[in-house]
């Protein structure tokens, strides 16, 4: 039977899926994964390890179903951001959580000088 893998990385938590062809999900798997916060208003998840946490739930997943799948779907928590470096394919630093306020004041100025709107958890700024 073939089937539909999906994969939901949450603010807390990580999810893989796979559902058959009337969406019923046949096979589930979860992971708790939540972010550290080294200060106040900093929130940050480490992009290596919640890499291998995917990899390892949707193999888990994947194990359980004795098909073929057909089509990926990814969801992902927000706006939270990882840099990755395009030479070695690792990330710079840690991912910045959608609810990180670390770039706060950068958002104030930019409004201030340049009348825009933007909020800390816009993975723009």
């Amino acid at each position: 039977m073939s089937g539909l893998l999906v994969v939901d990385v949450g603010t807390t938590g990580l999810r893989a899926a796979v559902l058959d062809g009337d969406s019923t999900i046949r096979h589930l798997r979860y992971r708790a994964f939540p972010p550290s916060t080294p200060f106040p208003g900093l929130v940050e998840v480490d992009a290596v390890a919640l890499a291998g946490e995917v990899l390892a739930t949707v193999h888990e997943v994947l194990d359980q179903h004795a098909g073929s799948v057909d089509a990926v779907g990814i969801t992902d928590q927000r706006a939270t951001t990882i840099v990755w470096d395009r030479a070695t394919g690792e990330p710079i630093g840690p991912g910045l959580g959608w609810q990180d306020l670390r770039t706060v004041t950068e958002c104030i100025v930019a409004a201030a000088e340049h009348g825009l709107a933007l909020a800390p958890n816009q993975s723009a700024t």
